[in-house]
C-alpha cells in the first residue's frame, strides 16, 4: 500500500475523531448545564422549604397567608403546574379577568398588614413566595428555557414587590385551574 491510498483513511479518521471530539464537548457541556441548574433548584427548595416550615410555624402569620405560602410551594413542585407557570410568564403574565379583585384583595392587604405589623415574618414569607418561583424556573428544562429571564428580575424585586408578583401568580394559578392538577380527589 502506498502513502496515495492511505491518505483518505486518514483524512477520515481525522474528521471522524473531531467530530467525534465535538459531540463528547457538546454532551459534556450540557452535563455540567444540567448539574449547575438541578444544584440551585435543590439549594432553592432547600431554602424555600426551610423558609416555608419557618412561615407554617409562626403564630403571627395569617392562616391565609400560610395557605398562600402552601399552594405557591405547590406551584414549584409540580412540574405540569411550573410548565403553565411558565408559558403564562412567556407570554407576558396576561390579565385573566375571570377571578374577581374581591379573591385577591384580601390576601394582598394581608400581606401589607403583616409587613406594616411583623416585619420579620413578613420577610420570611416573601423568602419562601421567592424561593417557590425560582424553584419553578430552574427544577426542570422545559421551564428553565422559558423562565431564565423572569429569575433575575424575580430575584431582584423587592420584598413588596415579590408579594405582589406571588399575589398575580397566585390568581392566575387559581383562574386557570393549575393548583388542581395532581390533587388528590376528596
Amino acid at each position: 500500500m502506498t502513502v496515495i491510498q492511505i491518505a483518505p483513511a486518514i483524512v477520515f479518521g481525522m474528521i471522524f475523531a473531531v467530530a467525534l471530539e465535538r459531540l463528547l464537548r457538546q454532551y459534556c457541556k450540557r452535563l455540567r448545564d444540567d448539574n449547575a441548574r438541578m444544584i440551585a433548584a435543590r439549594d432553592a427548595l432547600v431554602e424555600q422549604q426551610r423558609l416555608a416550615d419557618a412561615v407554617a410555624d409562626d403564630p403571627v402569620i395569617p392562616y391565609a397567608v400560610k395557605c398562600f405560602v402552601l399552594d405557591m410551594s405547590f406551584l414549584a413542585s409540580e412540574r405540569a403546574v411550573a410548565e403553565k407557570l411558565a408559558d403564562w410568564i412567556d407570554a407576558g403574565m396576561p390579565a385573566n379577568v375571570a377571578q374577581s379583585p374581591d379573591e385577591v384583595i384580601p390576601i394582598f392587604d394581608q400581606l401589607r398588614e403583616l409587613n406594616r405589623s411583623h416585619p420579620q415574618a413578613f420577610e420570611a414569607v416573601t423568602g419562601a413566595l421567592r424561593g417557590a418561583m425560582i424553584a419553578a424556573v430552574v427544577q426542570w428544562p422545559s421551564t428553565a428555557a422559558k423562565l431564565f429571564r423572569a429569575a433575575h428580575r424575580i430575584s431582584a424585586e423587592s420584598t413588596t414587590e415579590v408579594a405582589a408578583s406571588a399575589v398575580a401568580v397566585h390568581r392566575a394559578a387559581k383562574t386557570n385551574h393549575w393548583l388542581d392538577i395532581g390533587a388528590v380527589p376528596a
